[in-house]
């Protein structure tokens, strides 16, 4: 369990992994470090221990990977893929099935059962490169079985944030979803929403757009300590993540070895390591 103030105090930089290209994906599988990059088809894996590169696997049903999940119950990969409508399940011997979603999947993490996590959004029509984004028109939240891909569960979420753009979600022991919003004009500071089962929005975290102390620019993922429930966030233009404790009241920050936006967190359970994926296409690991 982690113990907050007096464990940020401490917090040291145990290692960096250099890259050239934004990272959208971190993940630990069987004591590898799997990372994922901007455009690319390939898994580039690190070792854990020493963040030395083992292999470089090349994923070709991959495009534009936007984020990454591993299962150690499964031995594989999930990877979410920006504008497809597909999870791809990836092992580790190469084999790939891709399970196929109605609508694009905004980032993939796993709930506390070991099945797979996904928000995703209802959009009016399609877009193309003379033309803005089509607007979102209805947000879910799909469970899948890790086995199968088939649908457990899908939570329709409530009709109050329609308009807000979704990043990331996960699920808490509570089994409430917690979800990173791109704020709208109808709700300008609305940053964080934990969604129950119904899809209700029973608690937020309102910030404006601001670097000050508590305050949250554009999160972009999160990660969460399974034993204290506290919540790690990527704040990518403040270039720093911040720690919440379980009710969604700030407690710190970090900004060591942030040397561009963070991305993509991953936390290291067992060793007490957060990795954070950063946009300049760096790996800065934390010891909490």
């Amino acid at each position: 369990m982690l113990v907050t103030l007096c464990l940020f105090a401490d917090v040291n930089v145990v290692g960096t992994i250099a890259g050239d290209t934004n990272v959208v994906g971190v993940t630990l599988l069987q004591d590898k470090l799997c990372i994922l990059r901007d455009e690319k088809s390939r898994i580039d894996i690190y070792s854990a221990r020493d963040f030395t590169r083992l292999d470089r696997l090349n994923v070709p049903a991959l495009q534009k990977p936007r984020d990454v999940v591993a299962c150690e119950c499964h031995n594989c990969l999930f990877i979410a893929q920006y504008n497809r409508k597909c999870l791809i399940k990836f092992l580790l011997d190469g084999s790939t099935t891709k399970w196929p979603l109605k609508n694009e999947s905004c980032g993939v993490s796993l709930t506390s059962t070991g099945n797979v996590l996904t928000a995703c959004t209802r959009q009016a029509g399609k877009g193309n490169k003379w033309s803005p984004p089509p607007l979102p028109v209805g947000h879910y939240i799909l469970e899948l079985d890790s086995d199968s891909g088939q649908c457990v569960h899908q939570i329709e979420l409530n009709t109050d944030v329609v308009a807000l753009q979704l990043l990331h979600s996960i699920q808490l022991t509570t089994d409430d979803f917690l979800t990173c919003l791109v704020p709208s004009s109808d709700h300008p500071t609305l940053r964080l929403g934990l969604f129950n089962v119904n899809g209700e929005l029973t608690r937020r975290y309102n910030s404006p757009s601001c670097s000050a102390v508590g305050q949250l620019d554009y999160p972009c993922h999160l990660a969460v300590d399974r034993d204290s429930q506290f919540i790690f966030v990527a704040d990518q233009c403040n270039a720093r993540v911040v720690l919440l404790s379980p009710t969604l009241e700030f407690e710190c920050y970090i900004s060591d070895g942030m040397c561009s936006e963070p991305q993509r967190l991953h936390l290291d359970p067992v060793k007490q390591r957060l990795y954070v994926g950063l946009s300049d296409g760096h790996i800065t690991i934390l010891q909490l």
